[in-house]
């Protein structure tokens, strides 16, 4: 979505450009699945709120519609009290917040790039139950354990997210790849996919970018993929080099269950959950307003998720069978049918949700990305100013991409 809005960026200014896709599709991380009984299922990013501006805009101008996600009923917690869960997640949010402090305790720990979220764990009165709740939110929302996040960062992310409103608020009816449809028709013929770029080398002032189908040669590029994968293409002692080797991708699967009926709201329930037990699993009700068929879906990040991708499908599903049926209860044992996605080491976009800097590497690493030096500028989900780690992030910051080369190649303002 990087690239796609910073495509349609540089097409409003008249400026020529070739957007260079290495999957046989458009949409890195989104990834919508149309099935033939015309159901969608969204392998990937699913939900926005409503003041995801950019994001709304785009969704606006292609006709397409949205629709509330289900969000009535009560939330469960496998393993301890949904109260302690919510006391534990308040908590963590409040360290972030307590952060920006410069009297704060744990505004000491921005300064040092090998604190991690541990560490501010540490500096909190909580009980061995709540450090396991928070450990568990990070794993299924950051794909890293609390002992790698590097914490400057956590508290950055936390901050950049421009929003009181929950992010799980609203889905795009048509799915995310009516989205991608819509974005991409009118530049098409400037789309090459199954083309992995391979290497990056700047020559005067001019690029040399290389694939598996030849080299093009152009005034700049913008890399829009995430760091663990970014780094793969540009040289080793690339100025972008140290700051791309500070993300580590998240690792992720998620699963989706199909029931004849939302069972799990006749017991009063929302369908959303998390898990201390299994640490890194979480649910929500995703079954389309109107629909004849209802959906739960369910995330495991973390450690977690790396260990059940070595498994086999059917091993999968016999791990979280279990969490489900504590949860719901029996019926959740016997879905329709049962999809998931692996995100672990993704040869594309390296994992999900997204990637984030660990504990040791160096200090805001994003801001470097940011620059455009040496004809090259980065642009991605996680670098973003706003929203980062979320669609609306990486197409807000596609477009800035894009301003960066603009006002370089022109010499003059361009507007946001």
């Amino acid at each position: 979505m990087s690239g796609l809005a910073a495509a349609r960026r540089l097409q409003e200014f008249g400026i020529s450009f070739l957007m260079v896709e290495a999957q046989n599709r458009i949409g890195g991380r989104i990834q919508t699945e149309y099935t033939q009984k015309g159901d969608i299922i969204e392998h990937g990013a699913q939900a926005l709120n409503g003041d995801m501006k950019y994001l709304l805009s785009a969704i606006n101008r292609a006709g397409l519609n949205l629709l509330p996600l289900p969000a009535i009923g009560r939330h469960l917690c496998d393993g301890a009290n949904i109260s302690s869960a919510r006391a534990a997640i308040a908590k963590l949010e409040r360290t972030f917040e307590k952060a920006k402090s410069r009297w704060s305790k744990f505004s000491k720990l921005r300064s040092d790039p090998g604190k991690s979220v541990a560490d501010a764990v540490d500096l909190m009165s909580i009980t061995a139950e709540t450090r396991k709740i928070i450990g568990s939110n990070i794993e299924e929302l950051w794909g890293q354990p609390i002992d790698k996040l590097q914490f400057d960062h956590a508290a950055d992310v936390a901050e950049r997210y421009d929003s009181y409103n929950s992010d799980w608020e609203l889905e795009i009816a048509e799915g995310f790849g009516a989205l991608l449809t819509a974005l991409a028709e009118p530049i098409a013929h400037q789309i090459i996919l199954e083309t992995p770029v391979t290497a990056i080398q700047t020559i005067n002032d001019r690029v040399i970018v290389e694939t598996t189908r030849g080299s093009v040669t152009a005034k700049a590029v913008i890399v829009a993929v995430p760091p663990t994968v970014a780094k793969g293409i540009v040289p080793p002692d690339h100025w972008s080099h140290e700051a791309l080797e500070s993300y580590k991708a998240g690792d992720l699967i998620k699963f989706m269950m199909s029931y004849n009926h939302p069972f799990w709201r006749d017991f009063g329930l929302s369908g959303t959950s998390t898990s201390v037990d299994l640490s890194g699993f979480a649910t929500a009700d995703t079954t389309k307003k109107g629909s004849e068929q209802a959906n739960l879906t369910a995330f495991v990040g973390g450690p977690n998720a790396r260990k059940l991708a070595s498994l086999s499908e059917e091993h999968r599903w016999e791990t979280i069978k279990p969490v489900l049926v504590r949860l719901f209860g029996n019926e959740a044992a016997n879905p329709i049918s049962v999809t998931e996605r692996i995100w672990v080491d993704d040869p594309w976009v390296g994992g999900a949700y997204n990637a984030h800097v660990t504990a040791g590497s160096m200090l805001k690493p994003d801001a470097i990305l940011r620059r455009f030096e040496d004809q090259v500028t980065f642009a991605c989900a996680e670098i973003a100013t706003r929203f980062p780690g979320y669609v609306e992030g990486a197409m807000d910051e596609g477009a800035k991409a894009a301003k960066r080369v603009l006002e370089t190649l022109n010499g003059q303002y361009v507007r946001d």
